[in-house]
């Protein structure tokens, strides 16, 4: 049977698409492999619009230790949210 979150709950329902979802024992809706605050935490930096303190647009850099504080941290959650959706044999595409 599959799990997610740090509760270590069954996941019984996997959404298949993106973002992929489950509940956590509380029934709060998470990310698959994140807790319920790393994916409030997420959702938050995934809304930030992509723009530095100047307004200019932030680009990806090529190499996880030149990123900025914020995406840095997107992206290390991004990369356990989709290495359990593998895991899981949730499919979850480039983007969530």
């Amino acid at each position: 049977m599959l799990r997610a979150s740090c509760f270590q709950q069954p996941v019984s329902n996997v959404v298949i698409g993106r973002p992929s979802y489950s509940w956590d024992i509380f029934g709060r809706r998470i990310l698959i492999g994140l807790t319920f605050f790393e994916t409030s935490e997420f959702e938050r930096l995934d809304a930030e619009p992509p723009i530095d303190e100047h307004g200019h647009i932030l680009r990806w850099e090529t190499d996880d230790e030149s990123f900025p504080p914020n995406q840095a941290r997107w992206l290390k959650l991004y990369k356990k949210h989709r290495a359990a959706c593998i895991k899981f044999g949730a499919k979850d595409s480039d983007a969530t």
